[in-house]
């Protein structure tokens, strides 16, 4: 199966002058695809620069990652930017992580949804699925916030990225949740975790095969791995993962 990983694990000279050897190592690990965050790049203006390295490596660009404070004040300017980059870059999904805010009211999530469904159209008319990306916080208190703007968001424009590892931080089983949720899950970011440390897949919380069993079959969707900081053995961890996931079936 073809399987993406993030690119958080590579510091940020990798990101810049040494890209191509990153991307390198992501093949070389046995990763199809390549996430990365929008904000990695000095500016999005050189979309077929970046396309070029990707296949260069013989990878794919699995998908855009974008910040969520656009939403605060409603300027699609960035969101636009980086649709354009990934529309460019072929990659067939963008993400959006949102910003956690207390005491937002009912009003202050419609206007998130209405944001969010504008930002979907924008994706939607160059070809991209729109993904929302959950951390904890969504999912902590029975999934208030994410049913919330889930309910309030047009299923045709945004769909979700269930992240499993957040999930398993947030104190609920990545399997049950991946259930709940998967008529809308089309992108999944595999992370674990122990209590509050990231770890290399297979060495933390997460059931992993009960996750798979869980989902397999149930949707369309593509997998990236996902560890949520940067390590000097960025290669090593990233394939120690990938070949975690061959022993699952992945």
């Amino acid at each position: 199966m073809d399987i993406g990983i993030q690119s958080n694990l590579w510091n940020a000279e990798y990101h810049r002058e040494k890209r191509l050897q990153m991307l390198a190592e992501i093949a070389q690990a046995g990763y199809a695809g390549i996430e990365i965050g929008a904000h990695r790049f000095e500016n999005l203006d050189h979309p077929q620069e970046f396309l070029t390295q990707v296949q260069r490596v013989g990878l794919q660009v699995a998908g855009i990652h974008t910040l969520g404070k656009f939403y605060l004040d409603g300027d699609l300017t960035y969101p636009t930017q980086a649709a354009d980059f990934a529309q460019a870059t072929e990659s067939p999904f963008m993400l959006v992580s949102g910003e956690r805010t207390a005491g937002r009211s009912r009003s202050d999530y419609e206007r998130m949804a209405e944001i969010f469904n504008q930002v979907g159209e924008i994706c939607q008319q160059r070809g991209l699925t729109y993904c929302y990306h959950n951390h904890w916080w969504e999912i902590e208190n029975d999934q208030a916030e994410l049913h919330t703007l889930l309910e309030l968001t047009d299923p045709a424009l945004v769909s979700l990225c269930l992240d499993i590892g957040w999930v398993q931080r947030a104190g609920y089983d990545p399997a049950v949740i991946s259930t709940e949720f998967i008529e809308r899950i089309r992108y999944f970011h595999i992370k674990d975790t122990v209590t509050e440390k990231f770890t290399d897949l297979g060495e933390g919380e997460v059931d992993f095969p009960a996750w798979w069993q869980a989902s397999a079959g149930k949707g369309d969707f593509y997998l990236t791995h996902e560890r949520d900081e940067v390590l000097p053995q960025a290669f090593e961890s990233a394939r120690a993962s990938r070949d975690y996931l061959r022993t699952i079936g992945l």
